[in-house]
C-alpha cells in the first residue's frame, strides 16, 4: 500500500531563524518566523561573498513563504522590509524582577562574557586580548563549539576562567559583580546577556554591529569598538577597570 502524507494541522507554527522557514511548509496553520539578526551578513563575515549570495537568496524565499515576520532589531527590519512586507519589529524584552540587587565579586577586577561561545560571538578574539590584560580576570560564562578549542588553548592562563553554563541567577549576579561586560561579537541581532548587562548597571563594551548600536549611546551608555579590533578592545578594557568614577554614569 503506498503511504499518504497528511500535513499536521496547528493554529500556529511558529519558527526561528531563516533555516527553519522551509520546515514551516510541513504544517497547515498561520506560520510566523522570527529572525534574530541579518543572517547573510553574518555569513558574508565568516564564510565570503559567494556564500553570503547564496545566503542572501535563501532568505528572500524564507520570509515569503510565511505568513508573518518579526525581527528584534531595526537593522534587520530594515532589511527584510526590502523583501516582504510582512514584517514586525518587536525587540527583544528581559524580566527586570530577577536583576539581583547585589552581584558576585570574585576578583579585584573583573570582566565577564555572558552567551555562546562561537565564532560569531568573537570570544576567541576576547579571549586573545586578555592573555595581553594580565592584571584583570576574565569569566566566560556558557557553552558552544568554540569552547574546547579555546580551553585546550587557552586554559593554562591564570586570569581567564572558563565557567561552562551556569544557573541563569548566578550569571546574573556574576554580571553585577563585574567591572565590565564584554560583547565582542562579529555579528548580533539583539542580545538579552547585553540588555541584563546594562539593567545590572553593569559598564558595558560591545562591538559595533547589529543590535548592539540600538542599545548603546557609544561614551554614554556603554562603549562600542569595531568588531575585530583587538587593541582598541584592550584600550577600552583598561580604561572602564581603571576608572570606577565612569560605572556611576
Amino acid at each position: 500500500k503506498g503511504l499518504i502524507y497528511t500535513k499536521p494541522k496547528y493554529d500556529i507554527i511558529h519558527a526561528h531563524g531563516t533555516v527553519t522557514a522551509v520546515s514551516t511548509r510541513f504544517f497547515r496553520g498561520k506560520r510566523i518566523l522570527t529572525i534574530h539578526g541579518v543572517y547573510s551578513k553574518s555569513v558574508e563575515k565568516l564564510h565570503g561573498p559567494l556564500v553570503s549570495r547564496l545566503s542572501n537568496i535563501y532568505e528572500k524565499a524564507s520570509v515569503r513563504i510565511v505568513n508573518y515576520v518579526t525581527v528584534v532589531s531595526k537593522t534587520a527590519y530594515k532589511h527584510y522590509r526590502l523583501y516582504t512586507d510582512k514584517v514586525t519589529y518587536i525587540p527583544n524584552a528581559i524580566n527586570l524582577d530577577i536583576i539581583p540587587l547585589k552581584g558576585d565579586k570574585i576578583y579585584e577586577k573583573q570582566a565577564i562574557y555572558v552567551g555562546r561561545i562561537s565564532r560569531e560571538k568573537g570570544v576567541d578574539i576576547l579571549v586573545k586580548a586578555f592573555t595581553k590584560l594580565k592584571d584583570i580576570d576574565l569569566l566566560i560564562v556558557g557553552d558552544g563549539p568554540l569552547l574546547p578549542y579555546l580551553r585546550k588553548q587557552f586554559g593554562h592562563y591564570k586570569n581567564i576562567h572558563f565557567l561552562g553554563k551556569v544557573e541563569r541567577e548566578k550569571a546574573l549576579r556574576l554580571i553585577k559583580g563585574a567591572d565590565v561586560f564584554i560583547l565582542p561579537s562579529r555579528y548580533e541581532g539583539l542580545s538579552t546577556a547585553l540588555l541584563e548587562a546594562m539593567a545590572c548597571g553593569t559598564p558595558v563594551i560591545a562591538s559595533r554591529v547589529g543590535g548592539n548600536t540600538e542599545l548603546i549611546e557609544d561614551g554614554v551608555t556603554g562603549l562600542l569598538v569595531s568588531p575585530g579590533d583587538e587593541k582598541e578592545l584592550i584600550k577600552d578594557i583598561i580604561f572602564l577597570v581603571n576608572n570606577r568614577k565612569m560605572h556611576s554614569r
